[in-house]
């Protein structure tokens, strides 16, 4: 069975107002709920996986040395990664990239979503390119937002039944890529990556989804950024979107979270105004790959800040899983991974690279005869 961690939550939460949004801390393998201390399904003898009105998703591990722990409240308190009793709605990781090396578009998304759905539903969710809006005012004076999700960029809906959640408990969920049907134009500055859901608490019915996330506290990021003469202002690395329609920091504002959401942009570089065109995002810069189109072989090049682990998977178009390749203790510095494409059909693939601190981009190469 997929392994759970099933929190009892005492006490009477309203479902309104954001604030009121549980914390979860961790501590080896107890998870902290309102000071209380919970031990995994197999310290408590609990019986199979079972998913009740609003079962909601929280933290998850997709680092290459994590457990894949899904952990979810009995109670449905709700918790940032998915559907919830709050009826949160949205759910967003930024990317930055430096202009001056290169232009960027977005084409799609690779994500590795969880829960519980029925084979007949028919739940979608939309998965999301933002821009990044100016910065804004928090809720809290002097406090600002340094760019929440603005503009819409491109969109796709996607069936629930279709983004890789295993529908039985001894299923596995898989990560799926998915490419719109028209890509963003060249960005030139921070966007986001996410999805949107609309339900209402009582539609639903045991359908019950959410983004996975590395471990809590391996978010590099700062929570701020430098304190000026007169203000303080947030950095918003991953954000939710709470039933009335507004967006809120992760780390920041209720939850404390500081975790990275799996999932990532499949993207095209294009030249910059100087330098050799990459992206750099989080604990990596991203180069591409040579030969592109490849025949026998192709090279995905990609520098790292500090020591990491690296995870580079193959996918089809349609997003089922090719072949994994796992690099352990990569150094600082440039490194390529060589993949064979000898076997693989001609075609468009995509590859995506995740990193062990939940840095993450994906890319196309083609295949030709």
């Amino acid at each position: 069975m997929k392994k759970l961690l099933l929190l009892a939550i005492t006490g009477t939460i309203g479902i309104s107002a954001f604030a009121q949004h549980t914390a979860i801390t961790s501590e080896s393998n107890v998870r902290i709920v309102n000071g209380q201390h919970y031990l995994p399904i197999s310290a408590q003898n609990t019986a199979a996986k079972t998913t009740g009105l609003g079962d909601t998703l929280g933290l998850t591990h997709f680092g290459s040395d994590d457990t894949t722990t899904i952990y979810s409240f009995v109670n449905d308190t709700g918790c940032v990664l998915g559907t919830n009793a709050f009826g949160d709605k949205g759910f967003a990781e930024r990317y930055d990239f430096a202009s001056t090396d290169s232009t960027m578009k977005v084409i799609g998304v690779v994500a590795l979503f969880g829960g519980t759905i029925t084979p007949a539903s028919t739940k979608t969710i939309t998965l999301n390119v933002w821009s990044q809006a100016a910065k804004t005012v928090s809720y809290r004076p002097t406090i600002f937002d340094n760019g929440l999700p603005g503009s819409v960029l491109t969109s796709r809906i996607v069936p629930i039944t279709q983004l890789g959640i295993g529908l039985a408990d001894t299923a596995a969920d898989t990560t799926k890529a998915f490419v719109f049907a028209t890509p963003t134009a060249f960005l030139t500055d921070s966007f986001f990556v996410g999805y949107t859901i609309n339900y209402t608490w009582a539609s639903l019915a045991g359908d019950t989804i959410g983004l996975y996330s590395n471990q809590d506290n391996e978010r590099n990021d700062p929570v701020f950024f430098p304190f000026s003469t007169s203000d303080t202002t947030i950095n918003n690395v991953n954000v939710t979107q709470s039933a009335d329609g507004a967006w809120h920091d992760n780390a920041v504002d209720g939850y404390g979270l500081l975790n990275n959401l799996s999932i990532f942009p499949i993207v095209i570089i294009g030249p910059g105004t100087v330098g050799v065109p990459a992206v750099t995002r989080k604990d990596f810069t991203f180069y591409g790959n040579y030969p592109n189109p490849a025949t026998n072989t192709t090279n995905v090049k990609f520098a790292l800040a500090a020591t990491a682990d690296v995870t580079l998977s193959v996918m089809d178009m349609s997003g089922r899983m090719i072949s994994t390749i796992s690099e352990k203790n990569l150094t600082a510095g440039t490194h390529e991974i060589a993949v064979n494409t000898s076997a693989l059909p001609a075609g468009e693939y995509i590859y995506a690279i995740q990193t062990s601190n939940g840095g993450g981009i994906a890319s196309k190469m083609v295949v030709t005869r």
